[in-house]
């Protein structure tokens, strides 16, 4: 106590005038980063099209196509239709009690329809001009004249193509499956002597809820159509109409509509991955030195409200002007923050919420900003904002590279990168200050209602919460690996904080050993277990693998902890714990290759770690050739042989996972061995740095300190205990993938911590480094 009574009478300013000098360096040392790093995201942007010219415009692009008009559609006739195809087309949520009449054509579904009729004739128009212009410079002598007749040669040959494949005529009214659909259903529903909604037919809705299908390209319409119960339709008089039936034309329309919106998105995409190969080292850059500035500004006392505010609205800026896409898009759907490449284009609705929130927060602040006071927070590394921007740096450099020159079907990852890494910057510095406000309303409501019924009713949030994230997240093991993450972590910093108390000390000296020791260790011992074997059912086996490493440690830990207390002695409890340890990762290294092919998948990476070239998985034996074939210094950035040496449209170089699984061949690749080990030891030496100065502000058990005119408890110590814990598992994943690269270990599908690809993974990471990047400093009491 006598550390706490120090710390808290009159430290505070000391802190906040001695942590100037960290923080300077912190800056310079962000700075560094980014004016190190910046030149090798110049190189790239060199050649902004990418191998072979992936993202290289066509020829003739769709653009314009409509807005999907399915939802609607479900929401005006969608309980006029048969089970069949309401259930397959509509969610639940779109149907509404409500029905109109089907007595004619929706004027929704007939905009649609003029619209995608434009939207085809578009590119035939544009090329047309073109021709003509190109036409009348021949006619005229203007410029290379056999340039210029290759260029009209090239137009006609794109458009044949064009034409065979949506089925166009030059001058029809859209693609021929489309058009006998919408022209034999308007034909049927005129037909109607009633409408369908006083005789109860549900035909004519069914064709409504399938054209609309069509029109959006739906999968579903080709079986829907077949066997959904459908108007008779009389053959529509357009040419080519007559060999087709309405299922037929449904069935083609949608085939058709599905490519074309295809088509469009490629392009949005192309262009976007185009600005952002131009733009990313901007972008990269211009977000680190706005993190940071966010970063020091949360450390100011009474900033947390307000401060929300000002990173959503931060945020929600650089989503807008750097175009970022919505990173939870269904099926990688491309939702721009800026659709337009205007300047002052319209935000799309995303950053329009993110707006209104920030306005929102900004008033709570200015009625709450007296009940809801923020203590202030002090530096915990003077590394650990910089390592994040090298980390976030180097990783976005490496998925650039990759989608630019290696498997064409990750060409787009380096664009979702972007989302994922706007979500994690906002995600790490709103989360920070939100958690400062929910622990202060928790102190208000713990005083008001009493500690009993605070506790309890944290518990049954935290089960609602675990209940309704496992409901909807059950098929998504991504999701679902880092929930259990978080189950441990959690878990084990609840039992080191409760064990932390001085009241632990008799448990731990009263009754037998082994007693004393089950009775210590069973809440440990419970979360781990429960943790192993949601993984063993659900079949997630490399988290699995990370889960059980980190738990030898916490169990060493805690055992260690049992020791000291029972007996006094502290080396020896040292040296108990490292020799647990050792022994426990020994001991489930041996499990995992004695017991692993017992599991079908895990039987398949132990048998292509143990004769790679002769598996049927040869993913080891390319990474293995890959790292060997690397020059001392790497390939560089942009020169790197992804796709092999050798020519071909296709990609026999590394894995397709190289973005997440193999990592540090990437590095190995792009920088060579010597920059790769350096980012690897670098990279466990920032993670302990992060928590290093965590043991010297908080003793990390619960406790009382003096907070200006009354006596709180330690709010920090547990946020410490949090900190401690994912940096173990993040040191346990790091090592766990760079050995499985080694061929040490067999490939577990785990990421390399803030630099691989993938969403869940790094938004936790970003989420639990906000947590620990800064420390509460204590109020300083007032004396009169």
């Amino acid at each position: 106590m006598a550390v706490a009574v120090t710390v808290g009478s009159g430290t505070a300013p000391a802190a906040e005038t001695a942590a100037r000098w960290p923080s300077f360096f912190e800056s310079l040392l962000t700075i560094a980063a980014i004016v190190a790093l910046f030149p090798a995201f110049e190189r790239l942007a060199a050649s902004d099209t990418g191998r072979d010219g992936r993202f290289s415009d066509t020829a003739l692009v769709i653009g314009g196509l409509p807005e999907r008009v399915l939802p609607g559609l479900c929401a005006t006739h969608g309980l006029l239709a048969e089970p069949l195809v309401r259930d397959r087309l509509c969610r639940r949520s779109e149907l509404r009690g409500s029905q109109a009449r089907v007595d004619a054509m929706p004027p929704a579904l007939v905009d649609a329809f003029a619209q995608a009729g434009r939207a085809f004739q578009r590119p035939l128009v544009d090329a047309q001009k073109r021709r003509t212009e190109l036409r009348l410079q021949q006619r005229e002598g203007l410029g290379d004249l056999l340039a210029l007749g290759d260029a009209i040669e090239s137009i006609d040959a794109d458009v044949q193509p064009y034409l065979e494949r949506y089925a166009l005529s030059p001058n029809a009214a859209g693609p021929l499956p489309l058009a006998c659909s919408f022209t034999m259903i308007s034909a049927a529903l005129a037909r109607l002597g009633t409408p369908v909604g006083e005789r109860g037919d549900s035909a004519p809705a069914n064709a409504l809820l399938l054209l609309g299908a069509a029109l959006d390209g739906h999968g579903a319409t080709h079986a829907l159509s077949a066997a959904a119960l459908l108007p008779a339709a009389p053959r529509a008089g357009e040419r080519g109409c007559e060999r087709l039936g309405l299922p037929e034309a449904l069935s083609g329309a949608a085939t058709l509509m599905a490519d074309a919106r295809e088509a469009q998105m490629h392009a949005t995409k192309n262009a976007a991955m185009r600005d952002l190969l131009r733009t990313a080292g901007w972008q990269w850059g211009g977000w680190m030195l706005a993190g940071l500035g966010l970063l020091k500004l949360s450390r100011r006392r009474n900033v947390a409200l307000p401060g929300v505010a000002l990173a959503l609205a931060v945020w929600a800026l650089a989503a807008w002007v750097a175009r970022v896409p919505w990173p939870f898009g269904m099926d990688r759907v491309f939702e721009s923050a800026r659709p337009s490449n205007a300047l002052l284009g319209v935000p799309a609705p995303f950053v329009l919420g993110l707006l209104g929130a920030a306005g929102l927060t900004l008033i709570a602040a200015i009625g709450l900003h007296r009940r809801l006071p923020s203590g202030p927070q002090t530096i915990a590394s003077r590394v650990g904002y910089p390592g994040l921007a090298l980390a976030t740096g180097l990783g976005w450099l490496l998925l650039l590279d990759l989608s630019a020159n290696s498997h064409f079907g990750n060409r787009y990852l380096a664009l979702y990168h972007q989302g994922h890494l706007w979500l994690g910057m906002l995600m790490g510095r709103a989360l920070g200050w939100t958690l400062a406000l929910i622990d202060t309303l928790g102190n208000s409501l713990r005083r008001r209602i009493g500690s009993a019924l605070m506790t309890a009713g944290v518990i049954v949030l935290m089960l609602g919460l675990v209940g309704a994230v496992g409901a909807s997240l059950m098929n998504l093991p991504q999701l679902t690996s880092e929930i259990a993450r978080l189950w441990l972590i959690v878990g084990a910093s609840w039992f080191f904080f409760l064990r932390g108390g001085p009241l632990t000390e008799r448990l731990a000296r009263s009754g037998s050993s082994l007693g004393s020791l089950a009775r210590y260790l069973w809440p440990l011992l419970c979360v781990v277990l429960v943790l192993v074997g949601v993984q063993l059912i659900t079949r997630d086996k490399g988290p699995l693998l990370i889960v059980g490493y980190g738990a030898g440690a916490f169990v060493a830990a805690s055992i260690a902890m049992w020791w000291h207390q029972r007996s006094g002695a502290y080396w020896l409890a040292l040296a108990l714990a490292m020799t647990l340890f050792v022994a426990w990762i020994f001991g489930t290294t041996y499990a995992l290759f004695e017991f692993g092919a017992l599991d079908e998948v895990t039987a398949g990476r132990l048998e292509n770690l143990a004769a790679p070239l002769a598996s049927a998985n040869d993913q080891l034996a390319l990474v293995t050739w890959f790292q060997q074939a690397a020059p001392a210094a790497g390939f560089g950035l942009g020169a790197v042989p992804w796709c092999g040496h050798a020519g071909g449209a296709g990609c026999a170089g590394v894995p397709a996972q190289i973005q997440s699984d193999y990592t540090l061949t990437a590095l190995v690749g792009a920088f060579g061995w010597t920059a790769a080990w350096a980012v690897v030891i670098g990279g466990a030496i920032w993670l302990h740095r992060l928590i290093r100065y965590h043991g010297r502000a908080t003793r990390g058990e619960p406790r009382l300190v003096a907070a200006s005119d009354r006596v709180v408890n330690d709010d920090q110590a547990l946020l410490s205990w949090f900190g401690v814990t994912w940096v173990v598992l993040a040191l346990c994943q790091l090592a766990v993938t760079v050995a499985g690269n080694l061929a040490v270990l067999p490939l577990t599908g785990v990421t390399f911590p803030f630099v691989s690809f993938g969403m869940t993974s790094l938004l936790v990471n970003m989420a639990l480094l906000g947590l620990v990047i800064n420390v509460n400093l204590p109020a300083r009491p007032t004396h009169g």
